[in-house]
C-alpha cells in the first residue's frame, strides 16, 4: 500500500530524466518499453538508461547496474505518541501491526526482502509478534483509537506523515529499510556504461545539492522523498 500513484511517479521520473539529460548536454528521448523488458536487461542498445522508479533488488543487480538512489520509499515503525517508546529495542517481545501481504510484513516476519544489504537499516525487534490487518491504514486507526493488542505499526513514511497530518496521535520511531529507487543501466550493453553511470551519479549529487530533486519531489509527491535515510 503505497501512497504514490503511478501518474505522480511517472511525472516525477520524466522531470528527473529531463534534468539529467540537460546536465549531460543531450536531448532526452523517451522510450516506453514495457516494464518487464526494462527489468530483464539485454536492451540491445535501444536505450541508454532507465529512470523509472526502479527499486534496487539483488535479482535485478544480476542483469543491471544502478546509479546512486535518487529517491527513497522508506519503511518506518510508528507508535502511539504517549507510549514512551523511542527505540527499536523497546519493541522487543511486543506485537507490531502490518498490512497483510506487504513488504512490511515480509520484513517484520524475518523473511528476505530481496534488497541489497545497503537498503536494510535494521532487523526486526527481538521476538516481535506479527499482527496483520487488511491494510496498514487500519493499523494506524486501531492504534489511534486506543487498541492495545499491538505496540505500533510498520508502513511507509508517507503513510505515517499523512496520519500525523490528519491529527492521529502517532509518532515515528525509526526507519527500518528503504526501497532505494535508482537509474538503471544494462550490464550487457555493447559499450561500457561505467562513465555514463559515474556522470549520472555526479548529476544526482548536484541536483540534490542545488535543491532541484527536492523541488521536483515536492511538486509531484507533496513531500521530499529524495533525502537518504538518517
Amino acid at each position: 500500500g503505497d501512497a504514490l500513484t503511478t501518474e505522480e511517479m511517472q511525472g516525477f521520473d520524466v522531470d528527473v530524466a529531463i534534468a539529467v539529460g540537460k546536465a549531460l548536454g543531450v536531448e532526452t528521448c523517451f522510450a516506453t518499453p514495457n516494464w518487464d523488458a526494462i527489468t530483464a536487461g539485454n536492451w540491445a542498445n535501444k536505450w541508454d538508461l532507465s529512470i523509472g522508479s526502479m527499486t534496487i533488488t539483488r535479482e535485478r543487480q544480476q542483469v543491471l547496474d544502478f546509479s546512486t538512489p535518487y529517491y527513497y520509499a522508506k519503511a518506518v515503525i510508528a507508535v502511539h505518541k504517549d507510549s514512551g517508546i523511542t527505540s527499536l529495542e523497546q519493541l522487543a517481545n511486543q506485537a507490531l501491526c502490518v498490512g497483510t501481504a506487504t513488504t512490511y510484513e515480509t520484513w517484520l516476519s524475518g523473511q528476505d526482502l530481496g534488497f541489497p544489504a545497503s537498503s536494510i537499516y535494521a532487523q526486526p525487534p527481538a521476538n516481535v509478534k506479527v499482527f496483520a490487518m487488511e491494510t496498514d491504514q487500519e493499523c494506524a486507526q486501531a492504534l489511534a483509537a486506543g487498541r492495545k493488542d499491538f505496540a505500533g505499526y510498520v508502513t511507509s513514511e508517507t503513510v505515517v506523515d499523512a496520519n500525523i497530518a490528519a491529527g492521529m496521535p502517532v509518532t515515528k520511531v525509526t526507519t527500518v529499510y528503504a526501497e532505494e529507487l535508482a537509474a538503471a543501466f544494462d550490464k550487457s550493453s555493447s559499450l561500457s556504461t561505467d562513465t555514463l553511470r559515474a556522470d549520472v551519479n555526479k548529476i544526482f549529487e548536484t541536483l540534490r545539492k542545488d535543491g532541484t530533486l527536492a523541488q521536483l519531489s515536492l511538486k509531484w509527491f507533496q513531500v521530499d522523498l529524495t533525502l537518504p535515510p538518517q
